[in-house]
């Protein structure tokens, strides 16, 4: 049994609140309000978010409540992330966009 169906209660089909919940973040990925912010999210979003289990998308809407201009830096590598905002996922966004640097 794939894990998506071990979600979905073995029948094979998706699990629909998982489905809602992928596409909830997904809007809200490109629907940032800054373009650029929409281009990283949104891009990462498009390749990764069919891939996350429940944990890794709590830890990607987390991500999508800190307010642009802190993230922004972030994902330029124009800041350090502090100790408390670091996640497995937001090292993935990070290393996705080619950023490696704020996290050490």
């Amino acid at each position: 049994m794939t894990p998506m169906e071990a979600r979905a209660g073995g029948t094979g089909a998706p699990n629909p609140t998982d489905k809602t919940q992928r596409k909830k973040l997904h809007y809200r990925a490109w629907h940032r309000g800054v373009r650029e912010m929409d281009l990283l999210l949104g891009g990462f979003a498009d390749a990764w978010l069919p891939r996350l289990d429940a944990g890794e998308m709590a830890q990607f809407e987390a991500l999508l409540s800190i307010d642009d201009a802190t993230l922004y830096d972030w994902l330029r590598g124009r800041a350090p992330v502090p100790p408390t905002a670091r996640s497995p996922i937001l090292r993935r966004l990070l290393t996705f966009h080619g950023v490696t640097t704020t996290l050490s």
